[in-house]
C-alpha cells in the first residue's frame, strides 16, 4: 500500500511537471519562431516596396528582389549572398510563387519567404533566405528536447527522495496502527 502511495505521489509530479516543461519549451520556441518570422516579413516589406539602397544596412538576411515586367521579363534589383547568374533558378522560384497565387508565403522547396507587389508597370517580389531561421529552430527544438529530458529525469530523482519524505509520517503510523492491532488481537485472544 505505502509502494503504491508512493508511486502515485511520483507519477502525479512528473506528471505536472511534464506538462509544465512542454508548455514552457513549446512557447519558447512558438516565440523565436515568430521573432524571426516577423523579422524577415519587415525585411521583405522593405524590400518589396522599393528600400534597397538605402536600407541594405538594417538587412541583415540574404535576400534578392525581381521586378517582373507586364512584358514578363523578370530582372533582378538587388540581391545579397545570392548568384542569380542561373536563369533556371530564377524561373523556378519565379514559377513557384505563381503557383501558389499568394503575395506573400514561404517556398519550402527552396527556403525562402517571398512577398510580391504589384505596381502599375511592373511586380516587385523581394524573396528572403529562411534556412538560417529554420536551422535555429531545429537547433532549438533539439536543445529543448535535451533539456526537457534532463530535467525530467532530475526532477524523477527528487520526486522519489521527496515522496520517500512524505511517506515517512505515513509509513510510521501505519506501523504503529498494526502493531496496536496486533496487540489487541494478542490480548484479546489470552484469557483472564
Amino acid at each position: 500500500m505505502l509502494k503504491k502511495l508512493r508511486l502515485k505521489f511520483v507519477l502525479v509530479n512528473m506528471i505536472i511537471v511534464t506538462v509544465m516543461l512542454c508548455v514552457i519549451l513549446s512557447l519558447a520556441i512558438q516565440h523565436t519562431g515568430a521573432g524571426l518570422k516577423q523579422e524577415s516579413e519587415e525585411v521583405l516589406r522593405m524590400l518589396a516596396h522599393g528600400v534597397t539602397d538605402q536600407g541594405n544596412a538594417d538587412v541583415r538576411v540574404p535576400y534578392f528582389v525581381i521586378e517582373v515586367g507586364l512584358d514578363g521579363k523578370a530582372t533582378i534589383t538587388g540581391s545579397t549572398h545570392y548568384d542569380l547568374n542561373d536563369g533556371a533558378f530564377v524561373q523556378g522560384v519565379l514559377k513557384e510563387v505563381y503557383k501558389q497565387d499568394e503575395l506573400s508565403g514561404v517556398l519550402e522547396k527552396y527556403d525562402l519567404r517571398y512577398m510580391a507587389v504589384r505596381g502599375t508597370f511592373a511586380s516587385r517580389i523581394a524573396f528572403v533566405d529562411i534556412s538560417a531561421d529554420n536551422d535555429a529552430i531545429n537547433s532549438m527544438i533539439r536543445s529543448c528536447v535535451l533539456i526537457g529530458v534532463a530535467a525530467l529525469g532530475a526532477f524523477f530523482v527528487i520526486s522519489s527522495l521527496l515522496a520517500r519524505w512524505a511517506i515517512k509520517p505515513v509509513k510510521k503510523a501505519w506501523e504503529e496502527q498494526q502493531r496496536f492491532v496486533s496487540d489487541a488481537s494478542h490480548e484479546l485472544k489470552t484469557p483472564l
